[in-house]
């Protein structure tokens, strides 16, 4: 994979800042973060949004 231009990660930070803003609550912003859709697959997209019923949180 290519290096990130400073272009993109401009572009990311703001959507972050945008949808970070709007978030309220309602959902989870996450920048650059995984997410696992196998044992053997994983996506690292630049920006998720998720619902709080969409994620399983162990705290323990």
């Amino acid at each position: 994979m290519s290096p990130l231009g400073l272009r993109h990660m401009a572009v990311v930070d703001k959507l972050g800042m945008l949808f970070g803003k709007s978030a309220d609550n309602e959902f989870i912003m996450r920048i650059q973060g995984g997410i696992k859709l196998s044992e053997y697959s994983e996506l690292y997209p630049d920006i998720e949004t998720l619902n709080f019923l969409s994620i399983k949180l162990d705290l323990q």
